[in-house]
C-alpha cells in the first residue's frame, strides 16, 4: 500500500471517529431538546463522507499506478 494512501486512511479514521463519535450524539442530544436545523445538517455529512472517503482515496490510487 502507498504512503500517501495509507496516510490518507489514517485521517480518515480520525475524521470519522470524531465526526461520528462526539458530533452524532450531540446532533441527536440538541434534535430531542427541539433544535431540528443542527440535525438536518449533520444528515447530508453523515451520509456523504463515507462515499468522499471512497471516491478521494479510489483517485489516489489511480494517480499511482499511472505514475
Amino acid at each position: 500500500m502507498a504512503s500517501k494512501v495509507a496516510k490518507w486512511r489514517k485521517i480518515y479514521q480520525y475524521l470519522f471517529m470524531g465526526f461520528y463519535l462526539i458530533l452524532g450524539p450531540v446532533a441527536v442530544f440538541l434534535y430531542t431538546k427541539g433544535f431540528e436545523n443542527f440535525f438536518y445538517a449533520f444528515v447530508p455529512f453523515a451520509v456523504g463522507l463515507p462515499s468522499i472517503r471512497f471516491n478521494h482515496l479510489r483517485s489516489i490510487e489511480r494517480k499511482e499506478e499511472i505514475t
